[in-house]
């Protein structure tokens, strides 16, 4: 009866482990990817260009970042010519590496609190007419 007690409390702690999900730690030299949810804004009037930087954004800043596009939608101009970074949050050198993963220039990243954050963005791109020249200079 001890025995099979015993054996029962050792086949439930290993389902317990196994339905947890439980996994090997990462090795010291392999980082976790930073979880970001971003706001992508059209502000150069080209029709889809929120939605293609959106895709470009997921899949380029991998696997150092993982992006999270909770808002896109349209700026509220389209003259702007220069694709901008804009930190929500104070982690400025956070948003120059995501910058530079996305082929964004340091000088067109900048920190500005967001009045109202209930989506809790971290960052807001705002897709500029040079948006496709962004693109290429990331993917090189």
């Amino acid at each position: 009866m001890v025995v099979s007690l015993s054996i029962l409390v050792f086949v439930g702690s290993f389902a317990a482990k196994f339905m947890q999900g439980e996994t090997a730690p990462l090795p010291e030299t392999e980082k976790r990817p930073i979880n970001v949810k971003v706001e992508i804004l059209n502000g150069c009037g080209q029709s889809g260009a929120a939605a293609e930087f959106a895709k470009f954004a997921k899949l380029t800043a991998r696997p150092e970042f993982i992006v999270d596009v909770v808002k896109e939608e349209n700026f509220r101009s389209f003259d702007q010519e220069k694709t901008l970074l804009i930190a929500r949050k104070p982690e400025l050198e956070q948003a120059q590496q995501l910058a530079r993963k996305l082929g964004i220039a340091e000088e067109r990243v900048t920190h500005r609190e967001m009045d109202g954050n209930f989506l809790d963005v971290d960052y807001t791109m705002i897709v500029g007419s040079d948006y496709e020249m962004v693109m290429a200079v990331a993917r090189k």
